[in-house]
């Protein structure tokens, strides 16, 4: 091939490079083999750099004894040493006619024992580059002082193009393959039904949690009309669905409805779907359904669960009341009958006014044991709402008590449980500090909307306290509820002054996520 014209053209037929379905290392040993035979060199090498790109391996070679092969690769080429270093940190084609005394690259004993292994004296090395990175230098080497021509440099640069192609080509399908694989376990571990139907209605795709949910298997539904998964029940309404999903093909749309199963009873999903276009036409769609029974169940226990919560919540603050309150009276009640008891043998008439004491201290404490056992939630409050319960048990105090107690409320629908737990156990504790502290002669309860929130007002015309000092002592019961009302996001404000009654108002979210703890 020495001296060939410049644009001479050579057949691809002849060099076998461009074959499809050849691996790497075939395509590799075919650039050498063609290099060989075609530019007639008594060698050629394919370099390819390591992972840390900073020295190149002989991998690939042609015309080499098996001696000399093994001799060769005994140790990587460092980038900044040799004529493929050389090439490769240029990025340039470098060629030498006298190998050995080219001073540009090794010192000359490294120089003669390559030259030696190799039995050459002229050589030209290629740079081979990806996208991003240096992929190694394609190498011949002929024994003779050799001017090689343009047309062979140019052949020579394109064995190397075709060789940095199947290199990176070969690296894309290693990079595209771990990423089908990733893809492809999250689709078919998803704990959600994944599919994808042509422009038909046929599918065209299932995964595992599909088939298990409607009990058809991927080879009996790909191929089939999706019809196949539907239910009766709600068949019309899927088909609306898609019929705007189709006019709006780039909008997600979300829905309910019910799939068939195999079986014939209807599974109720929410279906996640958005289009497929190819070329601006229809082509399908694709998306998701999810089982909602089971988060139904989810939700039912997560919320049995927040009401077992707030029942731990409340006898806990039951406890610390019986504690401070009736504890305190029977301990009160054992001293005065000791006291009656050591009267009695030296002033008997002390002992009657001993005994009106301990009858007084035993009412109140029935009466605190009365008003806390009412404090136990009323069947009402589940049952009948906030508002109802309410009405029970100020009617109920109205009775026991004999005091008036004004309840104006608007009907307020969607509270959860923990908020009216809360807002019912606030208004017993502002009545029952004003049945026992305030000595007032007339309530006011008020219950409405304020906006996004819901407003409860308790006020009296008593004796009134001091409301900068009384929240340190906490012995009206402010901290409980101001503990209950910062739970769920919300505001207590107490306006009191001695001798002018007091204004108690609690602001909460009517819809709200409470704070933990």
């Amino acid at each position: 091939m020495e001296g060939a014209p410049a644009g001479q053209i050579v057949d691809e037929e002849q060099t076998g490079v461009v074959r499809p379905g050849m691996s790497l290392p075939e395509s590799l040993q075919q650039v050498v083999d063609d290099a060989r035979r075609l530019l007639e060199v008594d060698v050629a090498i394919v370099y390819l750099a390591d992972r840390t790109e900073d020295s190149v391996h002989w991998t690939y070679d042609a015309g080499l004894s098996p001696e000399a092969h093994a001799a060769s690769q005994s140790e990587p080429v460092v980038l900044t040493d040799g004529i493929t270093g050389l090439a490769i940190s240029t990025r340039r084609v470098v060629v030498t006619q006298d190998y050995v005394n080219d001073g540009r690259f090794w010192d000359p004993e490294r120089r003669r024992l390559n030259a030696q292994h190799l039995g050459t004296t002229s050589v030209v090395a290629v740079p081979m580059f990806g996208a991003v990175s240096a992929l190694g230098a394609f190498c011949v080497f002929d024994r003779r002082h050799r001017a090689f021509s343009v047309f062979e440099l140019a052949l020579l640069r394109a064995l190397a193009d075709h060789a940095a192609f199947a290199i990176e080509n070969a690296r894309l399908n290693r990079v595209l393959a771990a990423a089908e694989a990733r893809y492809r376990f999250l689709v078919e571990s998803s704990p959600d039904g994944i599919w994808s139907i042509d422009a038909e209605g046929r599918f065209v795709f299932v995964n595992v949690t599909l088939e298990r949910l409607v009990g058809w298997t991927a080879g009996e539904l790909i191929g089939g009309d999706s019809e196949l998964v539907l239910h009766p029940s709600t068949a019309e309404e899927v088909h609306r669905q898609f019929a705007l999903q189709r006019e709006h093909p780039g909008d997600e749309v979300l829905f309910r409805c019910n799939l068939g199963h195999r079986d014939g009873h209807p599974i109720a999903v929410e279906m996640h779907t958005i289009g497929t276009m190819v070329e601006g036409r229809w082509a399908g769609a694709h998306g998701t359904v999810r089982e909602t029974g089971e988060r139904d169940r989810m939700q039912r226990e997560l919320q049995a669960q927040a009401v077992e919560l707030a029942a731990n919540r409340e006898r806990a603050h039951l406890a610390q009341d019986l504690h401070d309150s009736v504890t305190q009276a029977l301990f009160s009640m054992t001293l005065t009958a000791r006291t009656a008891e050591m009267l009695l043998s030296r002033d008997p008439a002390a002992v009657i006014d001993k005994l009106a004491e301990l009858r007084e201290l035993a009412q109140d404490a029935l009466a605190e044991m009365r008003a806390l056992i009412f404090e136990l939630r009323p069947g009402s409050l589940a049952e009948e709402g906030l508002v109802q319960a309410l009405r029970k048990h100020i009617a109920a105090v109205q009775g026991r008590t004999g005091m008036p107690v004004v309840f104006e409320a608007d009907e307020i629908a969607g509270l959860g449980a923990e908020t009216e737990e809360a807002l019912y156990r606030i208004c017993q504790e502002a009545l029952h500090n004003v049945i026992k502290h305030a000595a007032a002669s007339r309530v006011q309860v008020e219950l409405g909307r304020d906006g996004e929130c819901v407003r409860l007002v308790v006020i009296d015309d008593g004796m009134g306290f001091d409301a900068s000092t009384a929240s340190r002592g906490g012995h009206l019961g402010l901290a409980g509820m101001r503990t209950r009302v910062e739970r769920l996001n919300g505001r207590l404000a107490v306006d009191s002054s001695p001798g002018k009654g007091t204004r108690l108002e609690i602001l909460v979210p009517a819809v709200a996520a409470p704070l933990a703890g």
